[in-house]
């Protein structure tokens, strides 16, 4: 019980040792017994007065990634007093999204905020985010890298060539049917998906 009340004969040592229960943990002793021996040992010159001082256990809380990206706070382990919230937020590299968090719990949440109630371990997710580059050539020539439809990481930088065939030149690079340039070849970064086509002409 909290209290107790006991009747011993003089000058003989007590032995006193403090017991926590689930999720708590013994600090020290007040009182007339000083320190954090556990057990300790009790003069008893006179009348003591004696508490055993507990703790609540703390919990962790483990934070890593997966994919580029960044966590706040950094990744590692935490300490958190039970029933504390614990607050953490993904940050996704240039080029790459935040899917979620795996680990003791699944969410989307961003930041993330929990109660923990036993000790977590999180991992942020993270994808590359690639983006599609459609290379067509018109009638009278190809292109290097050939005709056709490529997943790149965005900021990819990009060099595309147009090679005319017998009795043809290049004329220019189209976009949804505009000049985009007549650069042969053509450099640039992938910022959006895009679809590209050479024009040629007849000599």
């Amino acid at each position: 019980s909290p209290f107790e009340k006991y009747v011993v004969n003089a000058g003989i040592p007590v032995t006193l040792q403090a017991i926590p229960t689930t999720e708590w943990r013994f600090d020290r002793w007040e009182g007339d017994l000083v320190g954090s021996n556990n057990p300790s040992t009790l003069s008893m010159d006179s009348n003591k007065q004696v508490t055993a001082v507990f703790l609540k256990l703390p919990l962790s809380v483990t934070i890593s990634t997966s994919g580029q990206g960044t966590v706040d706070p950094a990744p590692g382990t935490y300490e958190i007093e039970r029933g504390r919230q614990f607050q953490v937020q993904a940050n996704p590299a240039i080029g790459w999204r935040f899917l979620g968090w795996s680990g003791s719990l699944a969410s989307t949440d961003n930041p993330l905020i929990v109660t923990p109630t036993e000790n977590l371990a999180l991992v942020a997710n993270f994808e590359l985010i690639l983006l599609s580059l459609t290379v067509e050539a018109g009638p009278g020539g190809t292109t290097v890298p050939a005709p056709g439809t490529y997943q790149m990481p965005g900021g990819s930088s990009v060099s595309l060539t147009a090679v005319p065939s017998g009795g043809y030149y290049f004329v220019e690079w189209q976009e949804k049917a505009i000049r985009l340039s007549i650069d042969n070849p053509m450099f640039f970064s992938l910022d959006r998906d895009r679809r590209i086509t050479a024009i040629f002409a007849a000599v």
